[in-house]
């Protein structure tokens, strides 16, 4: 117990090489199974304001795949302030994306806090982001996330981001319903054939003509 936990601390080192050698460590225990999910999910409960320490077990959690420490994880990404924790996570989710699906477009759209209250939101470090900050930070990874999986439902609660100002957003949001077989309602499609760029515009008609074959050809509108 006290070597995982020197282990551990290791992870927070000011020296390059003693963090490299515990993240080492950590990642092999996993592989051999000495460090069992269970385990790391104790773990991570003492170092809930250890940022740096929590990012590692987290990523060890997730991709343990173990449903069971699936609870706890969404829990952390509904409420954590740290962003590099978060995209971590993030990563990690699309080994298994219908699990966290719920929990990822939760994060772009909900306006009030979290109805989970967790002792661990006040970490040692002051958030560098605020919670609309964060959002920002966090939507285009978790559109190209979501283009692995992505329900009717939830593509609903998304549609706002096609007046997104970012062309970018707009896109791989665009991707995602077409990656999951959504079809983009009709007054988002008119306004995306229209788009200020001609990307959106071409990827926006290309859609269109491919699942409506007999639709007139809309490539001349700008």
């Amino acid at each position: 117990m006290l070597e995982i936990e020197e282990m551990l601390l290791h992870l927070k080192s000011e020296d390059p090489k003693v963090r490299e050698t515990a993240k080492t460590l950590l990642l092999n225990r996993q592989e051999d199974g000495s460090f069992p999910p269970q385990a790391a999910l104790e773990w991570a409960k003492k170092f809930l304001k250890e940022d740096l320490i929590l990012s590692h077990l987290v990523v060890v959690l997730a991709r343990s795949k173990d449903e069971t420490v699936y609870p706890f994880l969404k829990e952390i990404y509904r409420t954590h302030m740290d962003l590099l924790l978060l995209l971590s996570l993030l990563e990690c989710f699309e080994m298994d994306m219908p699990a966290f699906e719920v929990e990822v477009v939760d994060r772009l759209v909900e306006k009030k806090k979290s109805l989970f209250s967790f002792s661990f939101q006040k970490s040692k470090e002051e958030p560098l982001f605020t919670q609309e900050e964060l959002k920002e930070e966090l939507l285009l990874p978790s559109l190209i996330a979501l283009q692995k999986s992505l329900s009717l439902k939830n593509a609903i609660r998304l549609e706002g981001f096609f007046q997104h100002p970012d062309p970018l957003v707009r896109y791989q949001l665009m991707i995602a319903y077409d990656q999951n077989q959504i079809q983009i309602p009709p007054k988002w499609m008119a306004l995306l054939q229209k788009d200020s760029h001609a990307l959106n515009r071409e990827q926006a008609t290309y859609i269109l003509e491919r699942n409506n074959p007999t639709h007139p050809t809309t490539k001349n509108l700008k």
